[in-house]
């Protein structure tokens, strides 16, 4: 089947919530992170498959029978329906748009470090693997070599988001500049409201049931700040992708009942570069969290060295089967994988179940090794 592809924006028309997998009860606090790729999918999925009249109790007892989700949706479903188990989402990521362009923004590489001068000037700097391990160096693996730059000295990571002339310096190997990279409170914020449960079947407010939450809030865009959004990169059958272009409807998106509206666009160029150089190696930089099988990175994988931003518990709500997604361990946007410059270039490096959701989204580029500091 032929695939197709297809940019959209998301524009909240009010606050957003991605809650994490902790409890939340009466007189709970909840604080919404940024959307995970899942909760896209998962979104697009029931909104286009409303619109094909699914009938959803139907796809529900089937897969909880052990079908697929392309199984479920060709048993007793309408034409057409299977067409949304061959939907691929990449992002979505946050992204800024102005006079019809529009740049997404990824989570600032992990080896890369601001340094501070003694005159209160900064500049960025990239960690790269070094030639020879330093001494006492106990790598995590045999083999791999640590991250160094003599320049590092009393440095901190560098926090933010990079822009895409910073990614494309990044990826070429380069140091981006401290220009390209954007903080996330000139991105978004947090929106407190209290609010009380109520009864689904009342419509009435129950008793002693008090919470506080902390909603995703866009920043808006002024004649000086471009306007901020979020932007994915869609494939899959032109029959789906034109049904999403002719829907005007807003896209339910997120918890507490929270829409977006969409707006098709032409995908983005994206940056990838090759290792040109011999003393280069190949670099994967995780634009979305990956759930790797192996913790901080896929099995299988041969890595010179690793920068891992972080790792993220991921969980959910299964909305067809109707029941909690299990419980897993991510590792971050922004964290770096370094590969030899002829090792095979991977096609995903999670499942093919996540790689479709938008999790393990990846763009390659070189680095050089650093020479040791006595050379």
């Amino acid at each position: 089947m032929t695939s197709h592809q297809l940019g959209i924006l998301l524009d909240p028309l009010d606050v957003l919530m991605f809650r994490d997998a902790r409890p939340f009860g009466v007189a709970g606090f909840a604080r919404s992170g940024l959307p995970r790729p899942a909760t896209l999918l998962g979104a697009l999925r029931t909104s286009l498959g409303i619109q094909l009249g699914v009938d959803f109790e139907k796809l529900g007892t089937a897969m909880k029978r052990g079908a697929s989700f392309g199984e479920a949706l060709t048993a007793d479903q309408p034409a057409g329906a299977a067409s949304l188990a061959d939907m691929v989402v990449r992002g979505p990521w946050l992204a800024r748009s102005s006079a019809g362009q529009v740049e997404p923004l990824v989570a600032c590489p992990a080896n890369l470090r601001r340094v501070e001068s003694e005159d209160g000037s900064a500049k960025l700097i990239r960690l790269d693997p070094q030639k020879d391990a330093l001494p006492g160096w106990q790598p995590p693996e045999p083999g791999m070599l640590p991250l160094y730059n003599a320049e590092a000295g009393q440095s901190k990571r560098a926090k933010g988001f990079l822009t895409l002339d910073g990614l494309q310096a990044y990826l070429a190997g380069d140091t981006p500049a401290l220009e390209h990279l954007v903080s996330a409170s000139d991105l978004y914020g947090g929106d407190r409201r209290v609010g009380i449960k109520i009864d689904t079947d009342s419509r009435t407010a129950e008793d002693s049931f008090l919470y506080s939450a902390d909603f995703l809030a866009l920043k808006a865009g002024t004649q000086e700040a471009p306007r901020v959004r979020f932007y994915a990169d869609l494939s899959g059958p032109e029959s789906i992708l034109e049904l999403l272009r002719a829907d005007a409807s807003p896209l339910r998106w997120g918890g507490e009942g929270r829409y977006a509206a969409v707006t098709c666009v032409e995908p983005v160029v994206w940056p990838q570069s090759e290792p040109t150089r011999e003393s280069a190696g190949r670099v994967l930089l995780l634009t979305t969290a990956a759930p790797f099988d192996q913790g901080w990175k896929p099995a299988g994988l041969e890595c010179q060295s690793a920068a891992v931003a972080g790792y993220d518990a991921v969980s959910g709500w299964d909305l067809v089967r109707s029941e909690p997604r299990p419980n897993r361990f991510a590792a971050q946007a922004g964290s770096v994988l370094f590969l030899k410059s002829d090792y095979p270039l991977p096609a995903t490096l999670v499942s093919a179940e996540d790689a479709q959701a938008g999790w393990g989204t990846f763009l390659q580029g070189s680095f050089s090794l650093c020479l040791n500091s006595d050379s």
